[in-house]
């Protein structure tokens, strides 16, 4: 099973991939490697998610606010690769 089938299967929804903004890259290649830079925590809505875990946000609430800053790193990756997430053979960090 490849990524798209695993993902539409999980029935995961890749948010948009963020434009650059200013002198920001959101991604590089160098040496056959990607390199993707700091991803920021955005809902469904388009809304920054911020706060401090246990003053402004519950657990549960960092949890959903980590898990859409792995999709914005996931979504980077996919538009690097030319929508083709089948490119990736491993991961480092």
């Amino acid at each position: 099973m490849n990524f798209e089938d695993n993902i539409k299967q999980l029935n995961i929804v890749l948010p948009k991939a963020a434009e650059p903004v200013g002198s920001y890259v959101a991604t590089k290649i160098s040496n056959k490697k990607l390199y993707i830079s700091g991803q920021i925590s955005i809902d469904e809505g388009g809304n920054l998610i911020k706060g401090k875990l246990g003053k402004d946000l519950s657990l549960n609430q960092g949890y959903f606010a980590a898990s859409r800053c792995a999709l914005s790193i996931i979504a980077q990756l996919k538009k690097a690769c030319n929508d083709d997430l089948n490119k990736v053979k491993g991961c480092i960090k």
